[in-house]
């Protein structure tokens, strides 16, 4: 048979106190309301010895508030890139019995919008957003910019004027890679993948031009393989192209890194697994999600604080795909 659940008026009653100093005391108003060390004393034995558990749900329908931060993804799960920012998230999240409600909105702007519209149904206190820019540069940042004015949005690894946000610094990432390589001696380069989101490619082409490489930009495996014999390192725009310039290398008979070096971005769980180990840029994913959730609380607990946005830094994994230059 279940035990029934203690109310705040047992509490009271077994600590022989009002029921107006037990609300105080469970609601963290003790000391502001003048309640005594002794009262605080006897309601605090009481919990304990009763094990009492409050009611989340009555007490986040007495505060107007559900507990629910909405998070509207763009990817799958799949991925322990957003498991570990997930878990950093939630690490935050969780002590103040608040938690995540996902959606994953693949299917692009109007799916997005879709997802919006979804948590605010659910009374979500706060939404994450991970963005999506499509091809022609269309994107709902005028849209959430609205939803922001009812409810706090963070973004989450890419950062929109007018809103929270936290992201690792692409452009200090790029040119860890671009630097690394030319203490290699490279100088004739290329870049793999890219976004409209993201510029660390850009960055990267950037600053390896600045050190007096010449840089050529590929979005794709096809593209990059005519030439690929005309390069001698490549700075993919993630670990996953990095995997995929490993296939067609093995492949093509292109040995790595002694015909070509490469770089990654990301540093994945595989990265260390792959033959040779992966050189690439680290983001702190767990960081990234933990600096989330503390914006998340931050903005919930003053809606009226300005736009915070926050750029971790990113950090340079040095293992076997990248050499020196052979003459």
């Amino acid at each position: 048979m279940l035990k029934k659940r203690l109310t705040l008026r047992d509490i009271a009653k077994k600590a022989n106190v009002s029921l107006t100093s037990a609300s105080m005391y469970l609601n963290g108003k003790a000391r502001a309301n003048h309640i005594s060390e002794k009262t605080c004393a006897r309601i605090e034995e009481v919990i304990r010895r009763e094990n009492y558990q409050p009611n989340v749900n009555a007490r986040a329908m007495a505060m107007k508030r559900t507990n629910l931060v909405g998070c509207v993804m763009r990817d799958s799960l799949e991925s322990s890139f957003w498991a570990d920012i997930l878990a950093g998230i939630d690490e935050m999240l969780a002590p103040e019995n608040i938690h995540l409600l996902l959606t994953v909105s693949s299917g692009g702007l109007e799916a997005e919008m879709q997802a919006f519209e979804f948590l605010r149904a659910k009374g979500v206190d706060s939404y994450i957003w991970i963005p999506t820019v499509k091809r022609d540069g269309s994107n709902n940042y005028e849209q959430i910019r609205e939803f922001s004015a009812e409810r706090p949005v963070v973004t989450l690894t890419s950062l929109v004027e007018g809103l929270h946000g936290v992201a690792v610094d692409d452009e200090a990432g790029g040119c860890l890679a671009a630097r690394h390589l030319a203490e290699c001696g490279h100088r004739k380069l290329a870049t793999l993948g890219g976004s409209r989101m993201y510029k660390r490619c850009e960055y990267f082409a950037k600053e390896a031009q600045r050190l007096g490489a010449e840089v050529s930009a590929f979005k794709h495996i096809e593209d990059i393989a005519p030439a690929i014999r005309d390069f001698t390192a490549v700075f993919c725009f993630s670990d996953m192209k990095a995997l995929e310039l490993y296939k067609f290398c093995a492949e093509a008979g292109v040995h790595i890194p002694a015909d070509l070096s490469v770089i990654g971005y990301d540093n994945l769980l595989f990265t260390d697994l792959m033959l040779p180990s992966l050189t690439t840029i680290h983001q702190p994913k767990r960081d990234l999600g933990r600096e989330t959730g503390k914006l998340v609380l931050k903005a919930l607990a003053d809606k009226k604080m300005p736009p915070e946005q926050i750029k971790l830094p990113p950090e340079l994994i040095l293992r076997a795909s990248t050499g020196e230059i052979r003459v």
